[in-house]
């Protein structure tokens, strides 16, 4: 099984069964020194930031879901993955993470980090996912 750490879009179990057909295994853990930041297109993006932690999931995808996952993120396009550590009931796990990969300049830090997006499921859902599964990438549903 493959492990990514998310704490965004994809820890909604909704979204989950859109993308994957199905909700996925997840359990709660911390990516410690990091903090999510906003950049000026929109798009949440993780950093490291000493003394700071961001709470997510751990979700494991087999190797097809994990393909699902990559194209949905733009990797390596957007986003890499990178392999990593975060705490889960204060014991150190390997996961991989999700890192923008241009340097960003013009961005925010998001200090009350929340919700996964400023966009609610039935959006992300209704055109995101959608546009996805109809337009960018049917070969996953067919």
């Amino acid at each position: 099984m493959n492990k990514i750490f998310v704490y965004g879009t994809l820890k909604s179990t909704r979204i989950q069964k859109e993308l994957f057909g199905k909700e996925l295994k997840m359990y709660k853990a911390v990516l410690e020194d990091y903090s999510v930041y906003e950049a000026q297109d929109g798009y949440y993006f993780i950093k490291e930031k000493v003394g700071s932690n961001i709470v997510g999931y751990v979700i494991e995808l087999d190797d097809k879901s994990l393909e699902i996952c990559d194209a949905f993120e733009w990797c390596p396009i957007v986003y890499q993955r990178k392999s990593i550590s975060v705490k889960v009931q204060n014991k150190e796990v390997p996961t991989d993470v999700y890192i923008r990969v241009a340097d960003i300049n013009d961005y925010k830090e998001v200090l009350d980090f929340k919700t996964f997006s400023k966009f609610d499921e039935e959006f992300v859902i209704n055109t995101e996912i959608k546009k996805f599964k109809e337009i960018e990438h049917p070969e996953f549903y067919r």
